[in-house]
């Protein structure tokens, strides 16, 4: 009896492991962007997906040119949780996302998240507008840069 059930079960696998073999052949199980009758979900994904350059997408908004920025020298007057914007440029790179800018005050490191950059390319003989939060800690102050613009 032991036997007849052994082998039963290594039959059935090993049909079930052919057919699963042919049908990741055929194509039909395999995700595509145009596979919608498996996955009738990601239709509706992909529609919004295309308007859209990420998940927050690049909505745009209001920005004052004119607002006044922040100096670099002032830091020490800048308080925990402040919004604040800097006028100046990337002097370097020191880290997976650190980098040291300057004013005409002075410099300092700088964290400039990922999704801060949007697609905007810099070098360091351009001006930039920081915007970003000041985090003042263990009498440590950094600023963490959620958006970059390029001053024309």
């Amino acid at each position: 009896m032991k036997k007849i059930i052994v082998m039963t079960t290594l039959v059935l696998s090993t049909f079930s492991v052919a057919s699963f073999a042919a049908s990741e052949n055929s194509g039909e199980n395999q995700i595509t962007p145009n596979n919608t009758m498996m996955y009738p979900h990601m239709k509706a994904h992909k529609m919004l997906m295309n308007n859209m350059h990420h998940h927050g997408g690049n909505r745009g908004g209001f920005s004052d040119v004119n607002q006044e920025t922040n100096k670099i020298s002032d830091a020490d007057n800048w308080t925990d949780d402040q919004r604040i914007i800097l006028q100046g440029k990337i002097v370097k790179r020191v880290g997976k996302d650190d980098y040291i800018i300057s004013d005409a005050s002075g410099q300092m490191e700088v964290e400039i998240e990922g999704r801060a950059w949007r697609g905007v390319n810099v070098t360091p003989n351009d001006t930039v507008r920081f915007y970003g939060e000041v985090d003042k800690s263990w009498n440590k102050i950094e600023v963490e840069i959620d958006r970059i613009e390029k001053v024309q």
